[in-house]
């Protein structure tokens, strides 16, 4: 709650004394007690709208009007993606000497490391269609200045660096410098481990930087790994999340010294500062690596769909959007936002989604091609709050659609708790009952989170 600065009184060093004072000592008194009965019942009127209270739910949350220097991007909370697979570009390899991601931070900082998707298939030699060649050489990540152009390409400007890091540890033999490492720590898997730069390097909000890996190897033609990406899949739809500007998130390469975009390709990552915050995206997975499936789930009238999210921030959200296909029926799905306990907070509809046709298998890669956002505008700004679990609840009015999904990072990859939503998405089984999503042959776990988001009226960085 914003703190209200109040100047110091005065000090009057006139005597006031005396018989002929009595007056006004008597109409002083009688001003001090209006003064008490206004503030007594601007008290409880305070305590009744919930403005004043020791209790968490008491609070008010402040409003940080929006700016034209504060990008939607930093303005949401939840998960506002939709993706039909993973993809991956070699560096090395197909004449590609770089690949690099653009980033925009919500706060000021220093920053000591990060945790990219790196991408190689142990044991196995690849070659140019596959992740990684050799034995996936070595790579540097270099943070550097925009170049200030339109287009937002690297300058080449180092701010800071990795040195020189092993890019397939189960595969290496030894073909980059003699002085790369490893990098990472105990436990780290090997696609996603943490690296640290050679030297923290302060960075400012609202800035373009870029993460750039270059292969540094002797020969990275024959040995290199691969970054990591979404891919947005179908180019007649929007490939890109409404609250992010075209360069958010996005993924360059450099080819023969000139610099290109990967389009509908957005990054995969987290950005680690010595305050112990972190900022990216910690979603790593839309697809099964056994077959067509995708992480969705169907809405109809005999199957809802919710997700269930704990806030690390208090939040105003004043819009609410999910991701979904039309299938056939009516084109739209209620939407419902309840505390734990099920006490309603707001109910609503959404509609007017592409509409679609399942490939192969219910969950099939295409049915998550065409989805888009689409949602509501006229919440009541509803308060939620810091560390209370609230449900967001999909349900059929009539027809059927296609929900997508996406793997949750920090469970199993070490991506932090701030990269992801807390939380996990639910499907209802026909006994009514609630379990977690499933991909594959995998069992229900609660490893997905659905694509949704909340536009917000008082954070900056929240997810």
């Amino acid at each position: 709650m914003r703190s209200v600065s109040v100047p110091p009184q005065r000090e009057d060093n006139r005597r006031i004394g005396g018989a002929h004072n009595s007056g006004r000592r008597l109409a002083i008194a009688i001003a001090a007690a209006v003064v008490a009965i206004i503030v007594i019942a601007g008290t409880l009127l305070a305590f009744q709208l919930g403005f004043i209270g020791s209790d968490t739910a008491d609070r008010a949350i402040d409003v940080i009007p929006a700016a034209a220097d504060t990008p939607m991007v930093f303005r949401h909370y939840g998960n506002p993606q939709i993706a039909v697979s993973l993809a991956d570009t070699e560096v090395g390899g197909k004449s590609i000497d770089a690949v690099s991601h653009r980033i925009r931070f919500p706060r000021s900082g220093t920053l000591e490391a990060v945790r990219p998707f790196l991408i190689y298939v142990p044991g196995e030699e690849g070659d140019d269609s596959f992740y990684h060649k050799g034995d996936g050489g070595t790579v540097e990540f270099r943070l550097e200045a925009d170049d200030g152009t339109p287009d937002h390409f690297p300058s080449g400007d180092v701010l800071a660096r990795t040195g020189d890091l092993i890019g397939g540890p189960e595969i290496y033999e030894g073909s980059g410098p003699d002085d790369a490492r490893v990098g990472g720590e105990d436990g780290d898997d090997g696609n996603f481990r943490r690296f640290s730069f050679l030297e923290p390097v302060d960075v400012e909000a609202n800035t373009w930087y870029h993460l750039v890996m270059y292969n540094t190897g002797t020969s990275p033609e024959d040995n290199f790994v691969s970054y990591d990406d979404f891919f947005a899949g179908d180019e007649d739809r929007d490939p890109r999340v409404p609250v992010f500007e075209d360069a958010d998130f996005s993924t360059v390469y450099q080819s023969d010294g000139a610099w290109t975009d990967r389009d509908s390709h957005w990054a995969i990552g987290e950005y680690l500062f010595s305050d112990g915050s972190s900022y990216g995206n910690g979603y790593m997975e839309v697809g099964s690596v056994n077959g067509p499936d995708r992480v969705a789930n169907f809405v109809e009238p005999t199957q809802s769909i919710r997700q269930r999210f704990r806030p690390e921030e208090d939040l105003i959200v004043t819009e609410a959007h999910i991701g979904a296909m039309h299938v056939d029926g009516p084109n739209q799905v209620a939407l419902r936002l309840t505390d734990a306990d099920g006490e309603p907070l707001w109910d609503g509809t959404v509609g007017e989604f592409p509409t679609g046709e399942p490939s192969n298998t219910p969950t099939g890669s295409n049915t998550v091609g065409l989805a888009e956002f689409r949602g509501t505008t006229d919440l009541p700004s509803i308060e939620l709050r810091s560390g209370e679990e609230y449900v967001l609840t999909i349900e059929s009015v009539g027809g059927t659609h296609t929900i997508p999904g996406v793997r949750d990072g920090t469970q199993s990859y070490g991506f932090g708790a701030a990269s992801t939503v807390t939380g996990h998405a639910e499907v209802s089984s026909s006994s009514g009952d609630w379990q977690g999503w499933s991909l594959g042959d995998e069992g229900p776990t609660e490893q997905f989170d659905l694509s949704f988001y909340f536009v917000t009226s008082n954070c900056v960085g929240c997810r």
